[in-house]
Parts: C-alpha cells; sequence; structure tokens
C-alpha cells in the first residue's frame, strides 16, 4: 500500500492471534483486529497484485477492493480455511475483475512512471533487468505466474496455494517448479 498509509497506522501489538481469530475477534466488533490484519497483509497483497498485473494502481485498488470484501463478507470466513488462502483468492478474483474492466495492457515503463521520485533511481538502474524478467515471466503459463507469486511474494505454503488455485498441494508444487525451470532456462539461454 501506500508508504504514507503504512506509516500513520497505530503501533498494535498482536502476539501470537491467528489470523483466523483476528478475523474472529473484527467480526465480534474489535476494529483494531481488522488493522492487524491488514498491516499483516497488505505489503504482501500489493506485491502479489503488482507481479500480477504490473500496474501500480490496478494493483493498489485490488488489495484495496480486497479488504474491503474481507470487511463485509468477513462474516462467510469458513473456519476450517486459513485465512491467508481465503484473503488470496478473493485479491486475485478482484484483479481478473479488475483487468476484465480495464482491458488494457499495461507495460513495465508506465509501472516505473508510477513509482514515487525517491524511488526511480533505482528502479531506472534495474529496468533492464525488471523488462528481462517481466518478458520471461509472459511466457509462463497463467498458472505458474499465479503459483511463482503467491509462492514468492505472499510467502504462502504449497497447500495453501493450492487451496487458492482450487488444485491439490502437489499441482502446485509441480506448476511451480516447471515454471523456475522455464525461467532458469530462459536466464541462462
Amino acid at each position: 500500500m501506500d508508504a504514507t498509509v503504512i506509516h500513520t497506522m497505530p503501533e498494535i501489538k498482536d502476539g501470537n492471534i491467528t489470523d483466523e481469530k483476528l478475523l474472529a475477534q473484527y467480526i465480534e466488533g474489535d476494529q483494531k483486529s481488522m488493522t492487524i490484519l491488514v498491516k499483516r497483509y497488505e505489503e504482501r497483497a500489493f506485491r502479489v497484485a503488482f507481479r500480477y498485473c504490473c500496474n501500480r494502481e490496478l494493483a493498489l485498488d485490488a488489495v484495496q477492493e480486497a479488504f474491503i470484501r474481507v470487511l463485509k463478507h468477513g462474516r462467510k470466513f469458513k473456519r476450517r480455511r486459513k485465512f491467508s488462502s481465503w484473503f488470496f483468492t478473493i485479491l486475485l478474483n478482484r484483479l481478473k475483475t479488475l483487468l476484465t474492466r480495464e482491458k488494457k495492457s499495461t507495460n513495465l515503463l508506465q509501472s516505473v512512471e508510477a513509482i514515487p521520485a525517491h524511488d526511480r533511481g533505482r528502479e531506472e538502474r534495474n529496468l533492464e533487468q525488471q523488462i528481462a524478467l517481466k518478458e520471461a515471466l509472459s511466457r509462463l503459463t497463467r498458472e505458474q505466474q499465479k503459483v511463482i507469486s503467491l509462492r514468492l511474494d505472499a510467502d504462502l505454503s504449497y497447500r495453501e496455494i493450492g487451496k487458492v488455485l482450487s488444485t491439490t498441494p502437489e499441482a502446485a508444487r509441480a506448476l511451480y517448479y516447471r515454471g523456475v525451470k522455464k525461467l532458469k532456462q530462459e536466464f541462462r539461454g
């Protein structure tokens, strides 16, 4: 999310409370519990969304809409699931909807222009590598892209990724390793 939002959020000690317990506490009326969940997930959610769409504004919108969905539909959460799996499913569905609405492709140069000026120098130095990675990622299947993003950006287990993508953990693992293997071949050759 926007750096100003991250820095202005109140400091809340969350201890070892599970995400599922925080959601239950929010449903019972504890607003601070949702603040803790947002703090836990906003950065990872943005990384997943940005890697998926390569558009800063669209990624921010998707993350915001995903949190709004959690606020509105928290009562529908099935306790036998992990919150992270449920949340990232919502996020990916919001991204699909927004991308369908948007119906225009964005390129990496537009994304770099959206980066704040103080970060732009560093980003421009890495632009060539980013373009090469973006091109290599675009040659992966959409499912491989999702698995790699959920594994690296959201730090989800293969079991959680399987739930998000409605597949088995073994299939998620296979998609990940095939995608990584293909990326390695792209950069070697």
